[in-house]
């Protein structure tokens, strides 16, 4: 529908709501650059897919996980996902919670490899922009 959702919260916000002591398994995505609200996690995390939610989980060679815990997101809590951008490229930006406690956004590959593993599927999911070509 071509509306904006702004950028809101932070690890720290979904860590109080979301953190798990297991970190992510079989990643779709390691070392993944991603923004969790206004923060952009660069070439530092994790992403999985499991039956119960997304994990995501920070890991920098040497400087370990900055103090942030593994997150289960809930694919309950995954209310909507809008065409986005990151890093000048396609993205989607996830709401979180109800009401809304952060958006991450994803790169577009991460995100369609989220959806080709079969997840998602409750979630409302703007299609794409279109682009010129």
């Amino acid at each position: 529908d071509g509306r904006e959702v702004p950028s809101i919260g932070s690890w720290s916000d979904l860590q109080r709501r979301f953190a798990t002591d297991r970190p992510a398994t079989d990643p779709i995505a390691r070392a993944a650059s991603l923004r969790i609200g206004a923060t952009t996690w660069k070439n530092c995390v994790s992403v999985a897919t499991e039956a119960a939610g997304l994990r995501l989980a920070v890991k920098v060679p040497l400087l370990g996980d900055f103090g942030k815990a593994p997150l289960l997101l809930p694919w309950s809590e995954i209310v909507e996902a809008v065409p986005a951008h990151l890093f000048r490229g396609p993205a989607r930006r996830l709401v979180i919670g109800r009401p809304p406690v952060a958006t991450v956004t994803l790169p577009e590959p991460i995100f369609e490899a989220i959806l080709a593993r079969g997840r998602l599927a409750a979630a409302p999911v703007a299609p794409p922009p279109l682009t010129a070509r």
